[in-house]
C-alpha cells in the first residue's frame, strides 16, 4: 500500500513539473527580453560601448530574441488542447537555447577581458530558474559539466580561474540539489494536505460530501450564481422510520441501508446535481444550480421510485413495509449572499410539510405532490 502511495506521488510531481519550469521560464524570459534591451541601450548611448564590447551583442541579442520567441510559444500553447505535451518541448528548448548562449557569451567574454563574471551568471541562472526532474537533472549536469572540463582545459595555466570554475559549479550542483529537494518535500506536503482536506470533506460511511465538505463549495459555487443570478433548487431528503429500521434490524444494517440509499441518490443525480450531501444521519441534501421547479420535482420522484424500484425491507414502516424517503423541494433565485441559507431553510421546511403529511411523499411550496410511478421519464399519476 505505502508503495502503491509513493508512486501516485511521484506521478503527481511528474505532472506538475512541466508547469512549474514554464512558469519559471516565462518570468526569466519576460526579465531577459526587458531587461538586456535596456542594458544594450545604456551601454550604447551613456557608455559609449565601455560596458559590453559590440562582439557580445550577438550573444544578448540572441538570447533577447529566444525570450520572446518563447513568451509567444508559451501563449500559444495555453491555448492548445495539447498544452502539457507542448510545455515539456517549450521549456527544454528555452533552457538549451539561452544555456547555448550563456556558454558561449562565457567563453568569449573569457576569453577576451579573462574575467569569470558571465560564467558565474550562467552558473546563477541553472541554479535558480530550472527545476529539473532526475533524468533532466542528470543531463544538464552532463552538459555543464563538459562545459566546465572545456574551461578547465582551455585555461589549465591559469589557476585560480580554474579554482573559481570548480567552486561555481560546486555551489550551483549543491543549490540544485538543495532546491530540487525542498520543492520535491513541499509536494509531497502539499499532495498530503489536499489528501486530508478531502477525506475531512466526505462521508467516511457514503462517501458523499458532508457538512464542512457542502460549506466549501457553497462558497464557492454560491458567488458565482449570484453573480449571473442563476436560478438554484435544493432538494432536503430524510430516510422515513429510519430509527424504527434500526431497533428492528440492528445499526450494522442500518448503516448498509443509508449507504443504498445514498447510492440511489447519487446514481439519480449523477451528471446533474452539483452537490449531493448526507447532511448527518438519515438526512441527505441536493443542490442543483441553473434548474428550475420541473426538473427538481422530477429528481425528487426519481429517487423516490428508484428506492422503491430498491424495495428494501422496512417491516415497521407503515408504507408497503419498505424503506421511503420524504423530500422537501425548494427553488430561489440566487440574489443576495444569504440566499443559500434561505434555499436550505425552504427545503428544509418543505420537508418537514412532507413528513407531517404523512411521509413517503414530496412536498413543494407547501403543497404534497401527487405520488405517482415513473414510466420512461415521465410520471404516470397513480
Amino acid at each position: 500500500m505505502n508503495k502503491y502511495i509513493r508512486l501516485l506521488e511521484r506521478a503527481s510531481i511528474k505532472r506538475k513539473l512541466p508547469k512549474m519550469n514554464m512558469e519559471r521560464c516565462l518570468k526569466s524570459a519576460v526579465f531577459l527580453a526587458l531587461f538586456i534591451p535596456v542594458i544594450l541601450m545604456v551601454n550604447i548611448i551613456v557608455l559609449n560601448q565601455t560596458l559590453i564590447r559590440p562582439e557580445y551583442n550577438k550573444y544578448l541579442c540572441a538570447i533577447i530574441i529566444y525570450s520572446i520567441l518563447f513568451i509567444g510559444g508559451s501563449l500559444l500553447a495555453k491555448k492548445s488542447k495539447n498544452a502539457k505535451s507542448l510545455y515539456k518541448y517549450l521549456y527544454r528548448t528555452y533552457f538549451i537555447a539561452i544555456g547555448s548562449c550563456m556558454m558561449l557569451l562565457s567563453a568569449a567574454y573569457f576569453e577576451t577581458v579573462g574575467s569569470l563574471f558571465y560564467f558565474f551568471l550562467f552558473m546563477v541562472f541553472f541554479a535558480v530558474v530550472p527545476f529539473f526532474g532526475k533524468n533532466e537533472l542528470i543531463v544538464s549536469e552532463i552538459i555543464a559539466g563538459t562545459f566546465m572540463i572545456y574551461f578547465v582545459v582551455v585555461n589549465i595555466d591559469i589557476k585560480m580561474a580554474v579554482a573559481q570554475i570548480i567552486l561555481f559549479n560546486i555551489v550551483r550542483i549543491a543549490i540544485t540539489a538543495w532546491k530540487y529537494m525542498v520543492t520535491i518535500n513541499n509536494m509531497k506536503l502539499q499532495n498530503k494536505l489536499n489528501e486530508e482536506k478531502q477525506v475531512s470533506e466526505k462521508d467516511l460511511l457514503t462517501g458523499l460530501l458532508n457538512r464542512r465538505g457542502l460549506t466549501r463549495k457553497t462558497n464557492i459555487i454560491w458567488p458565482l450564481c449570484k453573480k449571473h443570478k442563476i436560478i438554484c433548487g435544493g432538494i432536503m431528503i430524510d430516510i422515513d422510520n429510519f430509527k424504527k429500521y434500526n431497533d428492528t434490524y440492528g445499526h450494522i444494517q442500518g448503516d448498509a441501508c443509508i449507504q443504498k440509499v445514498a447510492g440511489i441518490i447519487h446514481s439519480q443525480t449523477r451528471g446533474r446535481a452539483d452537490m449531493v450531501v448526507r447532511m448527518g444521519g438519515e438526512e441527505f441534501f441536493v443542490f442543483v444550480k441553473d434548474t428550475d421547479k420541473t426538473e427538481m420535482t422530477l429528481i425528487a420522484r426519481k429517487i423516490r421510485q428508484a428506492l422503491k424500484d430498491e424495495a428494501i425491507p422496512h417491516r415497521t414502516n407503515s408504507t408497503r413495509g419498505l424503506v421511503t424517503v420524504s423530500s422537501g423541494v425548494a427553488i430561489i433565485k440566487a440574489e443576495t449572499e444569504d440566499g443559500y441559507q434561505r434555499l436550505y431553510k425552504m427545503a428544509d421546511k418543505e420537508l418537514y410539510n412532507a413528513k407531517e403529511s404523512g411521509k413517503d411523499s414530496i412536498s413543494y411550496k407547501q403543497k404534497i405532490i401527487t405520488r405517482g410511478i415513473l414510466i420512461e421519464g415521465q410520471m404516470k399519476l397513480s
